[in-house]
């Protein structure tokens, strides 16, 4: 489902905006050592996204047209959705393969061997995930150079996903941790390409639409970039002036 474009703005906001939040985060540049790692894994498309800025008063607008029970939008033209080619055209994850699921009841020893350090204990965690600032220190204290094993890479590698997944496709309502849940998905990077990280992440996106979709909630989670990509996209008449070249990520080599 998808909606025309040279829609007639809409500025009804009944939410009081000084109290709603999002949980985005600062864009963080992968080490091009791993960045191979990380297209082989399946996120050739999403690393290329640098600029992570959120307009919270479209986003609000867009939060409060948003209904639970038919999980549509309702805008002056009628009811419309996100849908999975939409995700597939912008981010460029599968939207096909294996579900993204898990326990986050999983061994530290999992966190040491896959991460090389302990995560889960004391100030580094909480109840069902790693804090991300931890994440983003330990990220910052792998240095990596031409003659680093593959071991070495894939490791930092890993780091760099918990904290993309944390800060950009799987935000908490938080905004401070991410699951400990998505760390197994991440020991073998062919079986990693295999999951519909897509498919993840819309539902991720619906599951905040859907609680955030009432005044008593002021707090919004979930990829609100593909939100906000997409509403631009959709509604031509409401995005920012851009006169670059506009492409989809799937078609890039």
């Amino acid at each position: 489902m998808f909606i025309l474009l040279n829609l007639t703005p809409f500025t009804l906001l009944t939410q009081d905006t000084k109290r709603f939040r999002i949980q985005s985060h600062n864009y963080l540049a992968p080490d091009p050592l791993i960045v191979p790692y990380l297209e082989y894994a399946g996120f050739r498309n999403v690393i290329k996204i640098s600029n992570y800025t959120i307009d919270s008063k479209f986003i609000l607008a867009m939060l409060e047209r948003w209904r639970p029970e038919t999980h549509t939008f309702h805008l002056p033209i009628g009811e419309c959705t996100i849908t999975l080619e939409d995700l597939y055209m912008l981010l460029g994850l599968t939207v096909d393969g294996k579900a993204v699921n898990g326990s986050v009841q999983q061994p530290n020893s999992q966190c040491e061997e896959l991460l090389g350090r302990d995560m889960l204990e004391g100030s580094a965690a909480t109840e069902q995930g790693i804090l991300l600032p931890e994440l983003k220190r330990h990220y910052a204290s792998l240095e990596l150079n031409e003659n680093s094993s593959e071991q070495d890479r894939v490791v930092k590698a890993r780091t760099y996903l918990m904290i993309l997944f944390g800060t950009f496709l799987f935000p908490e309502s938080t905004g401070n941790s991410v699951n400990f849940m998505y760390l197994h998905l991440l020991t073998n990077f062919e079986k990693t390409r295999k999951y519909s990280w897509g498919s993840a992440v819309l539902a991720h996106l619906y599951s905040s639409l859907c609680k955030n979709a009432v005044k008593e909630k002021c707090t919004f989670y979930g990829c609100a970039f593909l939100l906000q990509a997409w509403g631009w996209w959709r509604m031509e008449s409401l995005n920012p002036i851009n006169n670059n070249t506009f492409g989809f990520p799937y078609a890039t080599k």
